[in-house]
Order: C-alpha cells, then structure tokens, then sequence
C-alpha cells in the first residue's frame, strides 16, 4: 500500500450493512472514509473531494447504482473504481453495470473477506 491513507466513499442507506462495511474497512485498510446515504450526497461530495474507491448500493432512494456510476464516470478520466452491492441483480443488471463502467457487482449476502480482497486489489492499482 501507499503512503497516504486510501480514500473510500461508502454509498449505502442500510444502516446495519454500512456498519459491518465501516468496520471491514477501518480493520483492514486503515481509510478515511466517507459515508452517505444517496446518489445526491455521493455526487456532492465527489465533486469537492474525490475518492480513491466508491461502494455503492445499487437500490439507492434517489437514483440506481448504475446511473450513479455513469454519472461518477463522467465526472473523471481517471476511472476511480465503483463497486455495486445488490441484492438482487439478474444478469442483465450486471451486464448493464459493467457497461457504465462499474469495475463489480456483489451479490448479497458476500463473504466480507472476499469483498475485502477484491478492494484491496482496486486500491492498489488504482495508485
């Protein structure tokens, strides 16, 4: 890992998954993170402050985790990765998610480890 501590922005109104997502993070990574609710605090505070990886629901209140994805898109040519956590996603909605430029999509319930690996893997190259 770098120097500098790895930026996470956590996109999930579920209170109980963001906690478990808060504590994975914190005793594997170390991060400052960032936590919000929508699709609307997760586009304002990416356009003050960007982040290295965001995890996003993808069945927000506001807006779908892959409209934000195409939105976040838009908003950088670095490619920041997106990760989406569903609880149910056909494979039509995953397809749909890769083509917005989603890096996963993780079908819940997923073995926190695995999810843990794979971002640590997306901040390493992300650098």
């Amino acid at each position: 890992m770098a120097d500098r501590k790895s930026k996470i922005l956590l996109v999930e109104p579920n209170a109980d998954l963001l906690e478990m997502l808060v504590s994975g993070f914190t005793r594997r990574f170390d991060p400052y993170l960032t936590c919000v609710d929508s699709a609307a605090s997760c586009m304002e505070v990416e356009l003050s402050d960007p982040h290295d990886l965001i995890v996003c629901e993808l069945s927000l209140p506001d807006v779908g985790g892959i409209e934000l994805a195409e939105q976040l898109r838009s908003l950088s040519t670095d490619k920041r990765p997106v990760v989406l956590l569903a609880d149910k996603a056909p494979g039509t909605k995953v397809i749909a998610a890769l083509r917005a430029g989603v890096h996963d999509v993780f079908r819940k319930p997923f073995a926190l480890a695995e999810l843990l690996a794979d971002f640590d893997e997306l901040l390493h190259d992300h650098r």
